[in-house]
């Protein structure tokens, strides 16, 4: 068995479709998905069976895309069951469609004045405290309607977007329930999640959550003579406990950058009321961590400045550092959206035509990019793990094969073993990647663009071997 098809089969193979055909379908579709990631249907199947097969269980309503969803998160909450802490980060995004005709049950996304089009999607992905993704934990797929008619203010929760914060917990919270998993969540969100439903969660026993400020709340009285006491102002005079270095990644507008950041800390009691009303939803007692940069700023960048509410124990400098540590990890979010899509994935390229084919493509893509990137990011950080631990002896052996027939320099002979970190780097050469100095390591397009090739010179090898272990046919004596 290839290693996707393995992959495939411990990410979907255990689902409930209502018929094992439509699993054992599904299992297909992702090995193929996996081996030659593509942004549309006619591009990632070949052949008229197996193009025809993907339309038909895309658009067969009795699959349906929710279904397809938990069949992914319940695998990933069973890889999460193996670890004590496992990090949840929960982010939102869209994908755009273009529908001229209005048929395809997408809605507006982006700004109203722009009359882009797409779904509206937020992301719940598991990950280790080494930032190995370990899948998707939980995942909304929306159209949005026409313009809301009431204020945001004076709206119920179910009708705003932002039940999602907290929708999504309560999902992954049921998968490692029906898991039997143990594991504690610690939920990392960026500054849209700071809203009074996603707070008041840190009066739940055992909730953990790190949400970036983007309001200065009122605390609660410390004393009489400061009942206004402000966020801001409470942390401008806690005094520094501690520094730490953190990379920041390569985004479009900036290079890459280890920044070193001060941290102050203080323990507050934040105000929680209604927007409209100002009824008291509840004081929530927290842990504001700030974290600014101070040194190490490049001309023209923006120096980095987190202010963190967290249910996170902080009793130290150490658990402050911890709190810092565990939101960078959030960066690692932004790696799958850009895999998903449009550099490997390209899942915005997809021309399909009703919502549950799209939500249905979409899923199973989201499923394809978060395995890219945890192969990649193992290639990285455990580049010395025999590769085999990942890939097959056939997939190795078509690496080498490949590389002796492109002249790449000093490549390994054949059947001859290798680390994770050369043999992903190997792969991404065939797929373009250069491997100059300072270029940085390979990226999702080019290590899938060389593991296609890979992949198709590897199902050969295993072709032929089969064959050889075939017995010759009987004998037949003439008349």
């Amino acid at each position: 068995m290839d290693s996707t098809r393995a992959w495939a089969m411990a990410e979907f193979g255990q689902g409930d479709l209502g018929h094992r055909a439509r699993v054992t379908r599904g299992v297909s579709m992702l090995a193929t998905m996996a081996a030659r990631p593509s942004g549309t249907v006619h591009a990632t199947f070949r052949g008229p069976a197996a193009l025809k097969g993907a339309y038909r269980w895309l658009e067969r309503p009795t699959v349906p895309w929710d279904d397809v969803a938990t069949t992914v998160h319940d695998a990933c909450a069973l890889r999460s069951a193996e670890h004590a802490l496992t990090f949840m980060i929960i982010d939102g995004s869209s994908i755009a469609h273009t529908d001229h005709a209005g048929t395809h049950g997408v809605g507006r996304v982006g700004s109203d004045h722009i009359g882009a089009q797409g779904l509206k999607s937020m992301i719940a992905l598991a990950m280790t405290y080494d930032g190995v993704p370990l899948g998707v934990a939980a995942h909304a797929l929306w159209a949005r309607g026409e313009s809301a008619s009431k204020s945001h203010a004076v709206r119920a929760l179910v009708d705003k977007e932002s039940h999602w914060w907290t929708t999504l917990q309560a999902q992954v919270e049921t998968s490692l329930a029906n898991a039997n998993a143990a594991t504690q969540c610690w939920y990392l969100m960026d500054r849209e999640a700071d809203a009074s439903h996603v707070l008041l969660r840190g009066l739940e026993p055992g909730v953990l959550f790190t949400v970036r400020a983007h309001q200065n709340r009122l605390l609660t009285a410390q004393r009489a003579r400061r009942a206004h006491l402000t966020l801001h102002a409470a942390l401008e005079t806690a005094p520094p406990c501690a520094h730490v270095w953190l990379v920041v990644p390569r985004a479009h507008d900036r290079p890459e950058r280890v920044a070193c950041v001060e941290l102050r800390v203080a323990h507050v009691g934040v105000k929680l009321r209604a927007q409209w009303s100002h009824r008291k939803l509840g004081d929530v007692p927290l842990t504001a961590v700030v974290a600014r940069e101070i040194a190490s700023v490049p001309q023209a960048a923006k120096p980095l400045s987190w202010l963190l509410l967290t249910s996170w124990p902080v009793h130290g400098a150490d658990d402050a550092v911890r709190v810092v540590r565990a939101y960078a990890l959030r960066f690692r979010i932004e790696a799958v959206h850009q895999t998903w899509k449009s550099s490997a994935c390209d899942v915005e390229a997809s021309e399909l035509r009703s919502f549950g084919a799209l939500a249905k493509w979409a899923t199973l893509q989201l499923a394809v990019a978060v395995h890219v990137q945890h192969t990649l990011h193992r290639s990285r950080t455990e580049p010395d793990v025999p590769a085999d631990e990942i890939f097959t002896r056939e997939e190795l052996d078509a690496a080498q094969t490949l590389a002796h027939a492109e002249r790449i320099p000093r490549a390994p002979a054949l059947g001859a073993a290798m680390t994770l970190g050369y043999a992903v780097a190997l792969i991404a050469r065939l797929g373009g990647y250069s491997a100059r100095h300072g270029e940085g390591p390979p990226g999702p397009a080019t290590f899938t663009r060389g593991y296609e090739l890979v992949a198709a010179v590897a199902s050969a090898f295993a072709a032929r071997r089969k064959l050889r272990r075939k017995p010759p046919p009987p004998e037949t004596s003439g008349q």
